[in-house]
């Protein structure tokens, strides 16, 4: 599931600070209940909340998302749209904000891979 594999990235990126579910859910300023849901897969944080934690934690949407990005719908850009329209603009100007961040990270390290493939498999001549 989904929400689960994001709660093990929280949990992997809380445990890499150090830090106990209270310290996080202390620090980010939400209970000790709804950091251990979010870390079981029960909750997955709205967008205000997802930037929060990802803050706190010094980590990134790519961190926390890496497993489940494949998992999008094969419409996936007609659904976003369709829920995009849903939400209020200034809440639309927040999802597409962190969108192109996402696009440009993953556009970073795929160029980051090429450019470490070329260097372990140099043309042959």
């Amino acid at each position: 599931m989904p929400n689960e594999s994001v709660g093990e990235r929280f949990k992997e990126a809380r445990e890499k600070q150090g830090w106990t579910q209270k310290e996080l859910a202390d620090k980010a300023g939400y209970s000790f209940n709804y950091i251990s849901d979010v870390e079981r897969g029960k909750s997955f944080p709205r967008l205000d909340r997802l930037i929060r934690l990802l803050n706190v934690l010094e980590t990134t949407p790519n961190f926390i998302l890496c497993d489940v990005l494949h998992e999008l719908p094969k419409d996936y850009v007609s659904e976003l749209e369709g829920r995009l329209k849903g939400l209020p603009l200034d809440k639309q100007h927040k999802v597409l904000a962190v969108m192109d961040f996402l696009i440009r990270q993953e556009l970073k390290e795929e160029k980051k891979k090429q450019k470490q493939e070329k260097i372990d498999n140099p043309p042959k001549t």
